[in-house]
């Protein structure tokens, strides 16, 4: 399969950066048959991935890695070479890059570590010289002392556990442990990645180069990026103004502490800067701040799963009394409203709902209506269109749930199913919240199924109530 470059609606970006996503043939160079991993999954994933064109691997043998042909150099292999992976060690890079050169590649990833992260002169010095001479060639590089490129579009990655169908989401990572986890935990939760780019030491390609080309990329309508330093501050906060301006930017900064800081610079070599300076730059680039990878993939889910309508008054429905107490002095405390319902509502919900421990009012305790699948569309149709709640958060408490499948398997799927077809009709942001009490195969499929119809789970009242917190921000940013 040929990508054509003309088609990819990027004219605003460099072209460079959109051939590094689109490469027709990739060498990964350092595999041999005595030495495979950890150098073998760069080759697996790319399998996994279905990534269309040729991959050669290079070693000092010319060994064949199973499938992949094997050459002693990348000049030896006959065709075109569009993105080389570099996985020797740091010594050995800079004969590899200089064979890159006369190859005529576009691009390359030097996974080797060994660099400047190391605090040592011999591998600062090293990666100070491979970034003066990269700049008079016509490649790109990403690193050193990174991942690279996941980009399922295309079939490139660096983890054969990776999704194969592509996003919206695109990731800048300066680390490679950020990078893979924050993939896997965001697809757990349903979410899919248009471009991931672990880049590193940015020797070469940095973070705000990579920020100002998913501004513009058509396939990524939602930017996340895990920060720790930069040495181009001001380039960075120009790059991440530019996203703000047209789609989500969420930033997890690493090294806001002293500590963190000091582990920021053995890990980039970079340096962390000042928390002051950094919480000004990213506040005045509108963008919005993150603490950990759970705020990311849970902010990510109250964004792009619900409709952007404003608004801070809840409608609570749970099966419990004392849970509800609860979730309501959480909400309040957060900054969110918990209404009682109007005497018009609650006789409209009271309306053949009168079995005992119910109550209709906001919290609503639900009691034994909880399992009268046929009661649910009458109840949030109802609390949808009386004009007196914005959200509608549905708790699932699977402990009352999963009991009644051991007696009557089936009957959980039942309620979920009309649970699902009774929040699809809602037009105001419904959410689910799955306390994570009962962790059990059902529970997890249970799960899937509301994430599968675009619906946001979350596994606590708290993390829910930030998330909703941090969109409403967003949202009150852009109108």
């Amino acid at each position: 399969m040929v990508y054509n470059l003309n088609n990819i609606q990027e004219s605003k970006s460099d072209d460079s950066l959109a051939r590094l996503f689109y490469p027709g043939a990739v060498a990964v160079v350092g595999i041999s048959l005595a030495r495979q991993y950890p150098n073998r999954f760069f080759l697996d994933s790319m399998k996994e991935l279905g990534f269309p064109g040729p991959i050669y691997v290079v070693n000092s043998k010319g060994e064949n890695i199973g499938e992949f042909p094997g050459y002693k150099s990348l000049n030896d292999i006959p065709g075109s070479v569009d993105h080389v992976i570099i996985a020797v060690s740091a010594g050995s890079v800079f004969p590899v890059l200089k064979d890159c050169a006369l190859k005529g590649v576009d691009s390359v990833t030097v996974f080797a570590s060994g660099f400047s992260e190391y605090g040592q002169a011999q591998g600062k010095q090293l990666e100070n010289e491979i970034r003066d001479w990269v700049k008079n060639q016509s490649f790109r590089l990403i690193g050193p002392n990174c991942m690279g490129l996941y980009c399922p579009e295309s079939g490139l990655g660096f983890r054969r556990d990776f999704p194969s169908e592509a996003g919206t989401i695109g990731f800048v990572s300066q680390s490679g442990g950020m990078a893979t986890s924050g993939v896997l935990l965001g697809s757990r939760k349903g979410l899919r990645f248009s471009k991931v780019v672990s880049y590193g030491n940015e020797a070469d390609i940095t973070s705000a180069e990579l920020l100002r080309y998913l501004a513009h990329d058509s396939k990524t309508d939602l930017v996340w990026a895990y920060l720790e330093g930069t040495d181009n501050g001001l380039e960075l906060v120009k790059a991440m103004e530019e996203v703000s301006r047209k789609k989500p930017l969420l930033v997890l900064k690493g090294g806001t502490t002293k500590s963190g800081s000091r582990a920021v610079s053995s890990h980039t070599g970079a340096m962390a800067g000042s928390h002051e300076i950094w919480e000004a730059a990213l506040k005045g680039a509108r963008t919005v701040r993150i603490n950990n990878l759970e705020e990311l993939i849970e902010t990510t889910l109250a964004i792009q799963k619900l409709p952007p309508k404003q608004g801070i008054r809840l409608g609570i429905a749970c099966v419990s009394g004392g849970l509800s107490v609860n979730y309501t002095d959480q909400a309040i405390r957060a900054g969110f409203q918990v209404p009682s319902f109007s005497g018009s509502l609650i006789s409209n919900l009271m309306d053949g709902n009168t079995t005992p421990g119910t109550s209709m009012n906001n919290p609503l305790d639900m009691a034994i209506n909880f399992f009268n699948h046929q009661a649910y569309q009458k109840i949030f149709t109802a609390m949808d269109l009386s004009g007196e709640i914005d959200i509608l958060v549905l708790v699932l408490a699977l402990e009352y749930v999963l009991p009644i499948e051991e007696r009557s398997p089936g009957h959980s799927m039942v309620l979920v199913q009309a649970f699902l077809k009774a929040a699809l009709k809602v037009e105001h942001p419904f959410l689910v919240i799955i306390p994570p009490i009962m962790d059990n195969d059902i529970a997890r499929v249970i799960m899937r199924m509301f994430m599968k119809e675009g619906i946001p789970v979350f596994t606590n009242m708290e993390s829910a109530l930030k998330a909703l917190s941090r969109r409403r921000k967003y949202i009150s940013q852009i109108s």
